[in-house]
């Protein structure tokens, strides 16, 4: 019997480990993740979540994972409505907080030579006291979360301003780039985050930030035209294909109607040829939500 919606993959790897990490969707709403042992090819399925959900990295190591999610209530029309207009492919109108600049900065001082200047100025006009640590934003209905896979429950969580801000990358295990404002930063914090976890803005006047983006960019690219002509072959095979994520080891995963293919030496392939060629690993579809608690070992940094 024929299951009455899609079942979608999404795949990330961890860039210095034989893991990855695989988020399956289905029905629309629910969301799962299962976490990959390349090495041994083994599957280790874990909670469950109502919502939505984006992967936004893996840790080098594979022991951690950034993602960003989203759940709406009746009490939160507003937030609701532009998470629907997302689902379906639309954008709301956007809005920027407008923020101060140096000439509004000297403009106030000139209008107002013995007041005080407004906290909100004080980070424009290059004032050398430390900041003082913001407490973290109320959660309204959107959040990024660092977790161990393959669970959701959140070791710290960073509240987003809407759909405006959320999401980033590691930039090493001991260090995660957000894309965040600065009031957004600190953490609620469901286990204490060790001393040696650091958490940076991203900025794109960042020389770091930019040679981070270029790196990832220039991976992709490089195989872009060969996973385009893979990509065409497939879909006139009647395949649905939900991502084709080659991996340094040279084997091409694909996700494909619900499940995991590997090709291995795929670039020796014509595009073809891939369809037939490549080897199911597992099938992901006829899954069904369940609560699961996650076990001690997944709510600790190390």
């Amino acid at each position: 019997m024929q299951q009455p919606y899609r079942t979608r993959l999404e795949i990330v790897f961890a860039a210095s480990a034989p893991k990855a990490v695989i988020l399956r969707r289905g029905p629309r709403r629910h969301y799962h993740l299962i976490a990959w042992d390349l090495k041994s090819n083994t599957f280790t399925h874990g909670q469950w979540m109502k919502g939505a959900v984006r992967l936004c990295d893996l840790s080098p190591s594979g022991d951690k994972l950034l993602y960003w999610a989203a759940q709406y209530h009746a009490s939160q029309p507003e937030h609701k409505r532009v998470g629907r207009l997302r689902e379906e492919g639309e954008e709301p109108v956007a809005y920027e907080p407008i923020s101060p600049t140096r000439a509004d900065v000297e403009a106030f001082k000139k209008r107002h030579p013995k007041r005080r200047l407004p906290r909100y100025m004080r980070a424009v006009s290059g004032s050398s006291a430390p900041p003082r640590a913001r407490p973290p934003r109320r959660i309204e209905g959107v959040w990024t979360a660092i977790s161990r896979p393959p669970y959701f429950s959140a070791l710290a969580l960073w509240p987003a301003f809407g759909h405006w801000t959320g999401g980033g990358y590691f930039r090493s295990d001991n260090e995660v780039v957000l894309f965040e404002s600065g009031d957004g930063l600190t953490p609620i914090e469901n286990v204490r985050k060790p001393s040696t976890f650091h958490v940076s803005q991203f900025s794109e006047s960042d020389p770091r930030c930019n040679r981070d983006f270029a790196t990832r960019r220039a991976g992709f690219e490089e195989m872009r035209p060969d996973l385009l002509a893979a990509n065409g072959e497939l879909v006139a095979a009647g395949y649905d294909v939900q991502q084709l994520a080659p991996h340094p080891s040279g084997t091409l995963y694909m996700a494909l109607n619900g499940a995991i293919y590997a090709l291995d030496d795929w670039r020796r392939v014509p595009p073809e040829k891939v369809a037939e060629n490549a080897l199911k690993v597992a099938d992901f579809t006829g899954l069904g939500f369940e609560m699961l608690k996650p076990p001690s070992e997944a709510m600790r940094w190390r």
